[in-house]
């Protein structure tokens, strides 16, 4: 799988070779590869303006971070569900998932809230296709709804509450189980520490 790994300076195209080593090279020569698990590689074939959006929340100033929340919430927003919007967000799943890791331990609480509110609308635009990051992102977000702030609890919740309606949440709970647990089986100071 190729894409553009974001969280440097510049972009620069990411690439596996055969062995399953990563290898960065200049875009003109990057070649196609294998998969690549949960990761920040954006995507090749994604929507040039997600993935500026997706870059964005890399960056250290908060208000850039902020922005950047809230533009990606409004172009998933306003998405119709043709197929070619359905693949942008299916495509955006995995440097989402990264991203969204990050933000949930943000010292801004307007980020922490901001992430919540995206993460619902990309889990209810993706649908089933949300199975290859959710173990992954679950125990964050799970996380997110016990939040100091009651704004992001309350944000983290009702995201939870409209993707697994009734018996569905306890279903997601089951089968996200052991990363829930690895999750929170870590010292306080460790897991939140990149809050502070």
């Amino acid at each position: 799988m190729s894409g553009f790994s974001f969280g440097a300076k510049y972009i620069v195209q990411v690439s596996r070779d055969d062995t399953g080593d990563d290898q960065t090279k200049p875009p003109s020569e990057a070649s196609t590869s294998q998969h690549v698990p949960i990761s920040a590689i954006i995507p090749a074939q994604l929507n040039g303006e997600v993935g500026q959006h997706l870059q964005k929340l890399t960056k250290r100033d908060e208000t850039t971070r902020l922005k950047a929340l809230q533009a990606l919430k409004r172009l998933i927003e306003d998405r119709d569900s043709g197929a070619s919007e359905r693949e942008d967000v299916r495509l955006m799943l995995s440097p989402w998932a990264y991203a969204f890791k990050r933000c949930v331990f943000d010292g801004n609480r307007l980020i922490r809230m901001e992430a919540c509110h995206l993460m619902g609308i990309v889990a209810l635009k993706t649908k089933k296709d949300l199975r290859s990051v959710l173990k992954f992102v679950y125990p964050y977000w799970y996380m997110a709804q016990f939040d100091e702030s009651a704004e992001v609890a309350a944000a983290a919740r009702n995201g939870l509450k409209s993707v697994f309606p009734g018996s569905k949440a306890l279903e997601a709970l089951f089968f996200c189980r052991l990363e829930v647990r690895d999750q929170h089986s870590l010292p306080l100071s460790v897991s939140w520490a990149a809050r502070m």
